[in-house]
């Protein structure tokens, strides 16, 4: 597939790869002040998920800091290996808000704990199309450098003459 533009993609002058690794600072810190998980004894499932959604969005800040089509292709592996924890963890809420009828009181405080998981699979999902848009923008620069090499080797000529004619 070809692309068009050779712009990195960017929203009001701030490249998305600039983007990503502020929502990925943002997200620790707010893990590591308060984490939705532990607000609230819950059951033993929040845990696992926080350990898992840790982990990959570090490997996705590692792969998001370094440039390159086949980095931003794993944070986007990485986003939907978040994206797919925070909608289990939806699911397991809405298992709690079906039982909480005919439980007590802390039930409710554990589904509106993980109530934010909403907002999370947003923002995962923000992030990882801002992983696709640098990927494909690193596939048209490497396209469009493969296409120069190509035209270079098979006219070597004309691009001798043209490099002289711009010193």
């Amino acid at each position: 597939m070809i692309f068009t533009s050779t712009k990195p993609p960017s929203l009001w002058r701030c490249r998305y790869r600039n983007l990503f690794l502020l929502l990925q600072a943002i997200n620790a810190v707010r893990f590591y002040t308060c984490p939705d998980e532990l607000n609230f004894k819950g059951p033993p499932t929040t845990y696992v998920t926080l350990v898992i959604v840790l982990i990959a969005n570090a490997a996705a800040f590692i792969h998001g800091l370094d440039g390159g089509r086949k980095n931003w292709e794993m944070v986007q592996h990485c986003m939907v290996i978040v994206g797919a924890v925070y909608m289990v963890n939806i699911m397991i809420c809405l298992y709690h808000a079906y039982r909480a009828h005919e439980r007590n009181e802390d039930t409710w405080n554990f589904v509106w704990d993980q109530v934010l998981h909403w907002h999370e699979t947003f923002v995962t999902s923000a992030m990882w199309t801002i992983a696709r848009a640098e990927a494909r923008y690193y596939e048209t620069v490497e396209l469009l450098e493969k296409t120069n090499a190509e035209y270079n080797s098979q006219r070597p000529k004309r691009t001798r003459r043209r490099q002289k004619n711009e010193d």
